[in-house]
């Protein structure tokens, strides 16, 4: 899912990552009735339950920490600040194994769960905008980007507690959900919400963990739905930014990417959602 390998990522990316990883699956799986019946998945949950018990045992923490929704924010935290209290050279070690197995076995749930919820045949839009900026939103609009595994070059996050990591090396989202919001009354645009490339023509809730989109010369991979902060409070009436939760709309959340081929990408390039 990722090509930066772990042994690349800082300390905190390394605690954030393995943070969510819990939640991650519950998100990816959570419109499924039972995904322990899904065939090819089950293997799967199984296995990533394993690492992360393989973590908690190594670093003496219980193994419930890693197991909790992305609403236990509470029990989030504890886990995060635990993990950096127990830090040594050796708990690197195992967090790096637990992410490199981690995105291994999320990137093989995505490909079933593409399967079983993307298109038959490929969908296609085009890139609507590009966005940069060097910390926070709005970001800028420009009209060519080359982008690296890590992101797009020049573009920055004012925090990495929730960003910057290799799986969230791109933000995508919807141009045409983007005029939707507006067409409400809120008063965003985009670029505003700090996606890295609007997309339109797409339908959007045909995109999900596991597709893959060509994106000009880019193939990304989509991870995981960003989950709405205050930041954007802005961009909505009554400052109400859960308006974009995944949970509130189906097709309405921004998307994290991570690049499985580099290169430029423009403004008016073709956008491929691979079946």
């Amino acid at each position: 899912m990722t090509t930066v390998p772990s042994s690349e990522y800082t300390k905190d990316d390394l605690v954030n990552t393995v943070r969510v990883l819990g939640p991650w699956w519950c998100v990816m799986t959570e419109r499924l009735d039972d995904p322990w019946a899904l065939p090819g998945l089950a293997q799967l949950l199984q296995q990533q339950r394993t690492v992360l018990d393989t973590l908690a045992s190594a670093v003496e923490l219980p193994a419930e920490l890693f197991r909790i929704s992305l609403e236990g924010e509470h029990e989030l935290s504890l886990a995060t600040s635990l993990l950096r209290k127990r830090w040594t050279n050796h708990t690197r070690a195992d967090l790096e194994a637990c992410v490199d197995a981690s995105l291994s076995l999320l990137e093989a749930a995505g490909r079933v769960l593409a399967m079983v919820h993307g298109p038959a045949l490929p969908m296609r839009g085009d890139v609507a905008g590009l966005f940069v900026s060097g910390g926070g939103v709005p970001k800028r609009g420009t009209d060519h980007v080359h982008i690296g595994l890590r992101g797009i070059d020049g573009d920055r996050q004012k925090t990495r507690r929730h960003h910057g990591r290799g799986w969230q090396a791109l933000c995508l989202w919807s141009a045409d959900v983007v005029a939707e919001l507006a067409f409400e009354g809120h008063p965003i645009a985009p670029g505003n919400a700090g996606e890295n490339i609007s997309i339109a023509g797409l339908d959007w809730t045909a995109v999900h963990s596991g597709s893959r989109l060509r994106i000009g010369a880019v193939l990304a991979e989509v991870s995981l739905y960003a989950l709405p902060c205050s930041q954007n409070a802005a961009w909505f009436i009554n400052g109400d930014y859960e308006r974009m939760h995944h949970r509130r709309e189906r097709g309405v959340s921004r998307l994290y990417a991570s690049v499985v081929e580099p290169g430029t990408v423009h403004v008016g390039d073709a956008v491929v959602l691979e079946p």
